[in-house]
This record gives C-alpha cells, sequence and structure tokens, in this order.
C-alpha cells in the first residue's frame, strides 16, 4: 500500500477554503440560570491548578523548562475515585467531539455514541453498519485509539473506566477503571502502553494488553487533562479549559509547560476541545480564545454581525512542536479560523495539505463542516500561521476537500476500503466527529440522527441507529445566534470555560459553572439581578447574545436540559478521616450558614470581604471550578482563605484555623 509523503512543517498556515444522567434533585418551577452571561470583557484568568490545596498555577507563558514532576505514585497508592450518586443518564449529552476513529485497516470506522451508551463499527466499503457493541448505561463513550493487535480502546467518561474491544467480534475484552473521569487515550506501539489522560489530572500508563490489570505509572498534573498525544520518547498532554500543555518525558518529568499566547487582536487562548498528532515533530491544539478587551452589557455586545469577525469567543488553531533534543516551542496561534462557531473537533489529511473542521455550534448557519488549506512556512503579518486569502470572497461557500489527498496513483489502495473521492456533499444532522481515510475521503459522524456520512461520495448515510435522542434544549444550548456565539461557547460540555471576564459597567467575573443542577439556585449572575431563568435569557440569550425570543418553549426546553448536566467523577485526593474532620469544620466555621442545604447555597446575596454582595454559589464540583470567588482572584482552594480573596471572618470563621486544618477543610470541600 502506498504511503503518503509526509510534511515537515515548520510553521503551518491555514487558507480558508469556506466562509470567512439528571441530576437527582427536583427541579424548580421557576426557572433560572447563572452566567450564560459570564463572558463579557477578558481578563487574565488564572490557570487551574493541581489537586485540592493545589499547586501554584501555571502562568500563561510560551515556554518554560522546569524540575521533574512529582514523585511518581505507584499504582497501588494511586487516589482512589466515587462516582457521582446514581441517576437517571441524561438522554442527549454535551458534545465533546473526538469520537470517530477510522482504524489502521482504512475500511473499518469506529464511532462512540456517547448518547446512546454505544460503540459502532462500520466497514466504509460497503457502506454497512458490521456491529453494535452496547455499553452500560451512563458510560458517555468517548475518544478511541487503535493498537498493534487492532484492538480499539474507548474512554468511558461517565463510567469510570476505559473499555478494550475486539471491533470484529464485537466483544469486550475489558473494561479497566483506571481513573474516575477518563478523557484522552493514546497507543504508544514503541512501549506497548496504552496513556490515558484523565480529568481528575492522574495521566495513567498501562500495557495495552486486556489482560493487564496492573498500572506501570500515574503521574499526577493539574487538573481537568483533555488529550495525550505520543511524539517520540515523550507525551503531549493538553489541559481543557486553561489550554495549557504539558510536554512530559520518558522519565516522567515535566520538560515544558506551553500556552499558545495572545495574538494580535488580543484574543487569549483556553477550552483545549481536541488535539492530534501532526506530521513529523508537530502536534495540533484546537482551541477557542477569548476576548480580552472590555466588552458591554447592552443587546448584541456578545456576538458580531460581521462575516469576518467572530464574537468574544473565537476558534483558532496552535502547533506544538517536540523535538527529540531539545525544549517543546509553540508557535503563535492562527488567527480566527472564520466561520468555525465552536470548533469542536479536526482532521488532518493524509498528504498533510488541509485540515477539516467540526463547528458544533453553527448547524443553523449551514457550516458545521470547513476546510482550511495548510500552508507549511507562511507566514503573515499576524504570526507565522496567518489565514491566508480574502475572507468576504472566501464567504461564498463550502468548497470541497481535495481530491485524492492522499497524493500519486491511488490504484494500489485497499480494494474494500472507498475510492478515490468523488466530490463534496454537505452533510446533514447534527455533526460532532470528522476523520479522514487513507484516500482522503471525509467521514463525519451526527448525533442526531445516529448516522456515519462519507461526504466525498455520493452515498446514503450510514444509519448507526434509530433511537432519537432530540432535545430543543440541549438544539438551543448547541446553537449559534446570528452574532456567531452560543451557550456552548462559554459553557464548554455545559460547565464553563474557566474565564474571568470584565465587564464594562460590572467589573470582573468569573464564569460560573452549570454542572450539578442550577434551577433551585436562583436568583442568578453573581449580582442576583436575575430572577428566574427566563429573565436571564431574555437578557443575555435574546439580548447579548442576539438569539431568537426567549419564548416559554425555549425557556422551558432549556432549563430542563441544563438542570440534568452532572457533576464530573471526582478522585478522592486525601484519606477518610481527613476529609472527615473537614466536613466538621465546614460546620463549626459556619460555612453551612450560607452553603446551606443539598445545593450549599442559601439563594442570597452576601458581603465576604470584597466590597459589595454577591449571590452565595452551589459548590457541586468544586474542585473542578478554579479559579474562585467572582473575580478569580483565587486559583486554588487553599488560595481561597487567604487576605487577597476578602477577609477571613466574613468568609466563614476560618482566621483561627491552623494550616492543618485549613487543608482538612480544603480536602472536604474537594469532594463535594
Amino acid at each position: 500500500m502506498r504511503r503518503t509523503s509526509s510534511v515537515g512543517w515548520v510553521a503551518l498556515g491555514l487558507a480558508p477554503l469556506f466562509a470567512c444522567g439528571p441530576d437527582p434533585r427536583p427541579t424548580s418551577t421557576s426557572i433560572g440560570m447563572p452566567s450564560l452571561d459570564a463572558p463579557s470583557v477578558v481578563a487574565k484568568a488564572p490557570a487551574q491548578a493541581t489537586g485540592p490545596d493545589g499547586i501554584s498555577p501555571l502562568p500563561p507563558a510560551t515556554v518554560s523548562t522546569g524540575p521533574a514532576l512529582p514523585d511518581l505514585i505507584p499504582s497501588t497508592n494511586a487516589p482512589k475515585y466515587t462516582l457521582p450518586l446514581k441517576r437517571t443518564p441524561m438522554l442527549a449529552r454535551p458534545i465533546s467531539g473526538g469520537t470517530l476513529r477510522i482504524l489502521a485497516n482504512g475500511h473499518t470506522a469506529v464511532a462512540a455514541d456517547s448518547d446512546r451508551d454505544n460503540v459502532y463499527v462500520v466497514d466504509l466499503g460497503t457502506g454497512k453498519l458490521a456491529n453494535t457493541i452496547a455499553l452500560q448505561p451512563g458510560d458517555e463513550p468517548g475518544r478511541i485509539v487503535e493498537d498493534a493487535s487492532g484492538r480499539i480502546h474507548v474512554a468511558l467518561r461517565g463510567g469510570g473506566a476505559v473499555a478494550t474491544i475486539d471491533p470484529v467480534k464485537a466483544t469486550i475484552l475489558a473494561r479497566r477503571a483506571l481513573c474516575a473521569a477518563p478523557r484522552g487515550l493514546a497507543f504508544d506501539a514503541k512501549s506497548g502502553e496504552l496513556h490515558v489522560a484523565c480529568a481528575g489530572g492522574e495521566l495513567v500508563s498501562i500495557d495495552a494488553a486486556p489482560t493487564t490489570s496492573t498500572v506501570r505509572r500515574t503521574l499526577m498534573l493539574n487538573r481537568d487533562l483533555r488529550d495525550v498525544v505520543v511524539k517520540g520518547d515523550k507525551l503531549v498532554v493538553s489541559s481543557f479549559r486553561s489550554a495549557n500543555v504539558f510536554v512530559i518525558t520518558a522519565a516522567g518529568a515535566t520538560e515544558s509547560t506551553l500556552h499558545p499566547p495572545d495574538n494580535a487582536s488580543r484574543m487569549q487562548a483556553s477550552v483545549a476541545w481536541r488535539m492530534i498528532d501532526g506530521p513529523g515533530d508537530q502536534t495540533l491544539m484546537l482551541h477557542e480564545r477569548g476576548q480580552e478587551s472590555p466588552v458591554g452589557t447592552f443587546p448584541g455586545a456578545y456576538g458580531s454581525f460581521n462575516a469576518c469577525q467572530s464574537g468574544i469567543v473565537d476558534s483558532a488553531l496552535s502547533v506544538i512542536a517536540v523535538s527529540p533534543t531539545d525544549s517543546a516551542t509553540t508557535i503563535p496561534s492562527t488567527p480566527t479560523l472564520q466561520g468555525a462557531i465552536v470548533a469542536a473537533d479536526i482532521a488532518l489529511s493524509p498528504d498533510g495539505t488541509q485540515l477539516a473542521v467540526v463547528s458544533i455550534a453553527a448547524r443553523d448557519q449551514g457550516t458545521p463542516v470547513q476546510f482550511f488549506e495548510t500552508n507549511p512556512g507562511s507566514a503573515s503579518s499576524q504570526g507565522p500561521f496567518g489565514l491566508g486569502g480574502d475572507c468576504q470572497a472566501a464567504a461564498s461557500g463550502p468548497r470541497a476537500p481535495h481530491a485524492n489527498a492522499a497524493g500519486g496513483d491511488s490504484s494500489d489502495f485497499d480494494p474494500d476500503a472507498l475510492p478515490p473521492p468523488v466530490d463534496y456533499l454537505s452533510p446533514s444532522g447534527e455533526v460532532v466527529a470528522i476523520a479522514y481515510d487513507k484516500l482522503g475521503n471525509v467521514i463525519v459522524q451526527t448525533r442526531q440522527p445516529a448516522t456515519l456520512q462519507i461526504l466525498t461520495q455520493r452515498k446514503d448515510p450510514i444509519t448507526l441507529s434509530t433511537e432519537s435522542r432530540f432535545d430543543a434544549g440541549h438544539q438551543v444550548f448547541h446553537s449559534a445566534t446570528k452574532n456567531k456565539v452560543a451557550c456552548v461557547s462559554c459553557h464548554p460540555e455545559g460547565g464553563e470555560d474557566g474565564r474571568v471576564w470584565q465587564f464594562a459597567s460590572l467589573g470582573l467575573r468569573r464564569t460560573q459553572s452549570l454542572r450539578g443542577g442550577i434551577m433551585n439556585t436562583a436568583p442568578f449572575h453573581w449580582n442576583g439581578d436575575q430572577k428566574d431563568f427566563g429573565s436571564l435569557m431574555a437578557d443575555v440569550f435574546q439580548g447579548r447574545m442576539g438569539g431568537d425570543v426567549a419564548d416559554m418553549a425555549r425557556v422551558g426546553a432549556l432549563g430542563a436540559w441544563v438542570n440534568q448536566i452532572p457533576t464530573i467523577p471526582t478522585s478522592e485526593w486525601s484519606d477518610a478521616s481527613t476529609v472527615a474532620r473537614g466536613k466538621d469544620l465546614f460546620g463549626s466555621a459556619g460555612c453551612g450558614a450560607c452553603h446551606a442545604g443539598a445545593d450549599f447555597t442559601n439563594n442570597l446575596s452576601a458581603d465576604v470581604g470584597t466590597g459589595a454582595a454577591f449571590q452565595v454559589p452551589q459548590l457541586h464540583g468544586l474542585g473542578f471550578r478554579a479559579p474562585y470567588m467572582h473575580t478569580g482572584c483565587a486559583a486554588t482552594l487553599r488560595a481561597r482563605f487567604s487576605s487577597e480573596c476578602g477577609g477571613d471572618q466574613r468568609h466563614g470563621n476560618v482566621a483561627g484555623l491552623s494550616e492543618s486544618q485549613l487543608g482538612d477543610l480544603v480536602a472536604y470541600l474537594d469532594t463535594l
């Protein structure tokens, strides 16, 4: 079989071819929600920290070479974890992207269905669904990787395990509980290891063979890990909300910590939706960026009517260059990927000359899939990436991906695989993932309806399931307004973006999380100015975002869907006795006076030494929500008790607690 030529990029230039478990608590009859308004002006947000009491946050530095990571934790001493309380799985889960893989044989596609808890095996040559592997309810399968033996490994985001599957026999060979919240997967052909990046901060390495249950190594990095890529003897690991990247040596040391620098338009990188392997020493990271200049609260303030301008959040690509001998470097991120509204998945063509991008919020604009030319070595006034070409001219509509993107004569390719691309047909349905085959055919996965579609062949969609997962609230949440901004823009996967925005008229405001059920916590926003969800949608969704009229149908549907979003399964960083002491201190220090009841809030406002009264937030999933306070003044839970974030006496009576006691209290808060 012919192999395509490699593309050794010094830099990547992009020229656009295309425009520019429900919570167990009851819901409230009064509908309300926090911070769909969280964005309004960006201030630098502290990077997310590691562990319950936090390591110093990573600065938005370009490159740092520092000491090794903390000592390796033997598998027998790795953090324990517990899954959330049993709840009915969501029927329409927040979109995460990256759930489609074409296997090494070139004619088999594997798709993970996070809504229906299935894994599908599809024969692309025949256009038929070959196998459906049913998982446990609530497993929420995500990333997929293939090992050298043709087995596939699937991260079960909600199930707290990695499933190993024989795609030919459609059998589950193993289900290994390696961490509470597995996210990214990579297979190292040289060592035979499977590497698992976990939201809890663990980077777990284990033999890929399903008969192996002993973990070789567990490294503790920062929380919120996303993807992992093998580059020679090194691992490249991304962090979701912060868009930080860690380069790990074979010895387990942190060689570099990276963050995409601001671009010329002063857009700050965050929310790394997808990171994939690139040619040579390159790793490609698709991420959001948020506007750093002040944004108002007037109608339309969050978006843009200009086809060649983004709203306060855009999508971009950064490249991490990982050398076998030198420290890794980042190349400045691209200007806006025009028309890519919440870009959550990418694929690189076999010849390395084109990127396919999935925008999960662009369905109503008719642009869920776009293609960008890569221009190796190109440069522009905005950096070495540069989006070449004229935006207005490119806005006329989608263009086809390259014919025979593998390059050269394709006659010697596997006859069981697809023929070379014929022409391009736009996808239908809700696209969530994308991949190229070896000849450059473009395959997409849709969640509703559940299909695989070969966009470069005149073939009917391949039905994966006839079970509907339509949800009107899910659709509103993931749909961009005419101003090119969506709820998911600032609340990725139903959580939050880790940003501190500065409203022109309000000052700094930390994006609030929607996880854990929020409908019983009205009024909303930090200053409590939205009495219920209806008023919030009228002000923020219809007003600032430029959305459709916030009628009762939209209000009710979105409110009901948002209230089902679960918290992330939590790793147990501390022993039970420490947590128990912390729980007692939570009561004796008076924390429960304001953080009361099942939602840990009395729904009132209080001045905790910051000079004004702000709403008492609920505490579900608190350990995943750094930075803390309405200004983001605390990079870690431990830092929240410092004088910089208000008076100790006014935010719980903790002034007299010893360092050990504060550690106990933080350990308890980390479990909520």
